[in-house]
């Protein structure tokens, strides 16, 4: 680097974001400090012999081998983005995230690699998709977009409840699925328009057999362009309830003393005669 170039190399090597420069076959031509910070290597002993592409994780290889070709591809100064995982020197596997600019015609450079930690957060997704995929009620995420809401994702309980209907769906937009749900689309407008939680108890026909049952369906604001909603079918509960209800009543017409006790003695129940 030119020697008036010297307050560049400063900023790059006290940077915190990991800056490298690799040929276009991988070969590791500089590396700052951060990098042996993120990943354990002494960038020393890693310009000129380490092919970065080699520890990157196989399954994510693919991604940036991709993501490369179509930066090559497009000439000039281009600029890609990716997420993988990179083999720390310990043997553990590190997210990171990379912003890759190529400066090929450039003789002096070649393609510099901004890289990121991103572990903590991936990590942290990892843990909420499987909170979301075994959560017991069933659960949808729609994402709005323009004026309308379209379904992206479902979790194990719904593709159960529906029989495989809700991954079928996937895709479609909420005004052309709740016809027979009046209110739904509207209370997820209020969840995105207030950013709140949007509780409501309210009756649908279910696609699968046309059948009307009751449900506390629940909207949960997740991000600017997204919410979740659990469905917890009631149904049941409900016609459990209007059961001990009509029970109740023909107890209490009875003119015989009727008087239930609990197996600790305790009256649970009496009529009027009683």
């Amino acid at each position: 680097m030119p020697a008036d170039d010297r307050w560049l190399r400063s900023v790059v090597e006290n940077s915190l974001v990991n800056v490298t420069i690799v040929d276009p076959d991988g070969t590791m031509r500089y590396a700052s400090p951060a990098f042996g910070r993120m990943l354990g290597y002494d960038p020393e002993e890693v310009v000129g012999k380490m092919n970065v592409l080699d520890h990157v994780h196989y399954d994510d290889l693919p991604h940036v081998l991709e993501e490369t070709e179509k930066a090559l591809s497009a000439g000039g100064v281009a600029t890609n983005k990716a997420e993988y995982r990179f083999r720390h020197k310990g043997g553990s596997w590190r997210w990171v995230e990379s912003v890759g600019t190529y400066l090929l015609e450039d003789p002096y450079v070649g393609v510099v690699v901004q890289t990121r930690d991103i572990t903590d957060r991936k990590e942290a997704e990892e843990s909420f998709r499987a909170q979301y995929k075994n959560f017991p009620l069933p659960t949808y995420t729609w994402r709005r977009v323009g004026e309308d809401f379209v379904l992206v994702d479902h979790n194990d309980a719904a593709h159960e409840y529906s029989r495989g209907l809700a991954g079928e769906l996937l895709g479609s937009r909420s005004t052309d699925l709740f016809d027979d749900w009046p209110g739904y689309a509207e209370m997820i407008e209020r969840c995105f328009r207030d950013r709140a939680t949007v509780r409501r108890e309210m009756p649908w026909r279910t696609l699968q057999n046309r059948e009307n049952r009751r449900f506390v369906v629940t909207c949960v604001f997740i991000s600017p362009d997204m919410v979740m909603v659990h469905t917890e079918d009631i149904t049941e509960r409900i016609k459990t309830q209007e059961r001990l209800g009509f029970l109740a009543q023909l107890l209490g017409a009875v003119g015989e003393a009727v008087i239930a006790l609990d197996v600790e003695g305790r009256v649970v129940y009496w009529n009027r005669a009683a």
